[in-house]
């Protein structure tokens, strides 16, 4: 019975030794990872590692997966993670395409993602912001001082509507995963009308905002297309301001002398083939017109 007993004994130390997953003493935990710096610490961690057979297909490699349930409640959470108030800086959960491990995060977040991120569905936020700040950039030029007009250009943008293919929601899924029941999950309408553009043609236009993604699918940066719409403006005020520039040195040519000051004006630039440019309404200016 005992040799029995500290048999038991040496293969559980022996199991406990090699095991993936270590409890110490103070509670904390690690799983299958080996290579933590003494600085780090970790109350759990994970990593998986799987090679497809010679011949085979990848399967299926996670470090960290949860699923949970609960129908009557909304406080459900296959994941979860938070930051303890009492931190200056941190995040409630990390990801990155990188070794992240003792990466300093610059502030306090809920969630922190370092490297590409892609979301298959919608993305809801109050505020969505982009890093602009000077000393973050370089190459500065102004593009006015960039002899092609942006105005003539975004002209030549097709803008079109269109409904977006079921297959581009599904076609990284499982066959396993029924394509109907993942679109209806994702509270996706197929039916739905979007307006945009297409890539390929804006590419021809401004290649500096299409981009192929990991994919092998063209995306569009619709968000730097608001500078260009701006400085479009701009030259069209440009342009208005030397119509009315223009006009109002025709009007001073041809202003009424004293013999015709009987006149009312529009009789004047009858007699002088001068006729008014009307733009929504607005006089801008006038042209002269020759009478054969």
């Amino acid at each position: 019975m005992k040799k029995s007993l500290l048999l038991i004994v040496c293969m559980c130390t022996a199991v406990i030794s090699s095991a993936q997953l270590e409890v110490k003493y103070d509670g904390s935990t690690r799983a299958g990872l080996d290579d933590f710096a003494s600085y780090w610490y970790v109350q759990l961690g994970g990593s998986s590692t799987m090679s497809a057979p010679t011949g085979g297909t990848a399967g299926v490699s996670c470090g960290v997966y949860g699923r949970a349930k609960n129908i009557n409640c909304g406080m459900t959470y296959g994941v979860a993670g938070d930051l303890h108030s009492s931190c200056t800086g941190g995040a409630g959960v990390i990801g990155s395409t990188y070794g992240i491990l003792g990466y300093c995060v610059p502030g306090k977040y809920a969630g922190y993602f370092y490297g590409d991120t892609y979301v298959n569905g919608t993305l809801t936020a109050t505020s969505i912001v982009q890093s602009s700040d000077k000393r973050l950039k370089e190459n500065i030029t102004p593009l006015s001082n960039l002899k092609n007009n942006t105005l003539d250009r975004l002209l030549d943008v097709n803008i079109v509507s269109f409904n977006y293919s079921p297959e581009m929601f599904v076609k990284n899924m499982p066959d396993s995963v029924s394509k109907e029941d993942a679109i209806k999950n994702l509270g996706i309408d197929p039916s739905k009308k979007h307006f945009g553009v297409i890539a390929q043609e804006l590419q021809t236009i401004f290649p500096e905002l299409v981009e192929e993604g990991q994919d092998g699918y063209l995306k569009v940066n619709y968000i730097e297309l608001v500078p260009l719409l701006i400085r479009s403006i701009q030259e069209l005020k440009e342009e208005l301001d030397e119509v009315k520039g223009g006009s109002g040195q025709i009007r001073n040519a041809f202003a009424p002398t004293e013999e015709a000051s009987s006149c009312d004006g529009d009789e004047i630039d009858r007699k002088r083939n001068i006729v008014p440019i009307n733009v929504n309404g607005q006089s801008v200016g006038v042209k002269r017109i020759n009478q054969r």
